[in-house]
């Protein structure tokens, strides 16, 4: 027997965006649609999903960081920049 699953919803894409030894971060999006961000602290085993205004705050401050540095950015500045929202990173990622 065969079951076939039809959705007309746009398939949900993650998209690993950065992972170095301190953080990884996932984009989560639906079609062309943001729905948000998984940002986990890998020192602290802490992460969270970040999604509505605070997601698009979060990709329009890092595209002004990119611009900043004139496209030259380094996994130390990433890291910098992600540590700003470590008060969000409220929920313990017991695996990942």
């Amino acid at each position: 027997m065969t079951i076939e699953l039809h959705s007309d919803a746009p398939a949900i894409l993650t998209n690993v965006l950065f992972n170095s030894p301190n953080y990884y971060v996932a984009e989560v999006s639906q079609g062309r649609s943001l729905q948000g961000f998984e940002v986990v602290d890998k020192n602290t085993g802490r992460g969270a999903f970040i999604d509505g205004a605070v997601a698009v705050k979060l990709r329009s401050s890092f595209q002004e960081m990119v611009a900043l540095h004139q496209g030259q950015v380094t996994p130390e500045d990433v890291d910098d920049f992600i540590r700003g929202y470590d008060a969000l990173l409220m929920q313990r990622v017991v695996f990942h």
